[in-house]
């Protein structure tokens, strides 16, 4: 309901398409970037690439997502409910999954929780004690292709909607 009514009342034009638009593809590229290092939840910790950077690079993927959906909307409505929807979701979402991980890792988890922020990215990257690579197969495994179609998908969606409905 909440997607057709942003796309009801949007006002999508050729600015906010070129503003959005490359926040939705650095987006998934982050969610890519992250899941590369991410092993099935609870067997290894995540420390490097992108892990190094802030916590929950995933949901940091998902912001960027969903602000170059609301960007290309351009409707301040949507701004205000994007915000507070996340922040309702994501609050409570990271922090039982900190906990969880406490239980899980302890000490080692409680070192890098001190050196790495929870949602908003280090300048620079910490330096884990352990290093790790990207690897395709991690991101094939998550099936992240999926939602990369989705991204694909509503691009051309907005677009088309743009080009036959607003125009």
């Amino acid at each position: 309901i909440g997607g057709v009514a942003l796309v009801l009342f949007s006002r999508i034009n050729d600015a906010t398409f070129r503003i959005g638009v490359p926040f939705l593809v650095f987006g998934e590229c982050i969610r890519i970037w992250s899941l590369g290092y991410m092993e099935k939840k609870g067997r290894t910790l995540a420390v490097s690439g992108p892990y190094s950077f802030v916590r929950n690079p995933l949901y940091w993927g998902n912001f960027i997502l969903g602000l170059g959906t609301v960007l290309i909307c351009n409707a301040i409505w949507a701004y205000l409910i994007f915000v507070i929807g996340f922040s309702i979701v994501y609050i409570g979402t990271i922090k039982a999954e900190e906990n969880e991980l406490e239980n899980i890792f302890g000490v080692p988890y409680l070192n890098y929780r001190a050196h790495v922020p929870s949602f908003l990215p280090r300048l620079k990257p910490w330096k884990p004690p352990i290093s790790d690579c990207f690897q395709w197969r991690r991101v094939l495994k998550h099936h992240e292709y999926i939602t990369a179609l989705g991204v694909t998908i509503l691009i051309f969606g907005l677009y088309c909607y743009k080009k036959i409905v607003s125009e």
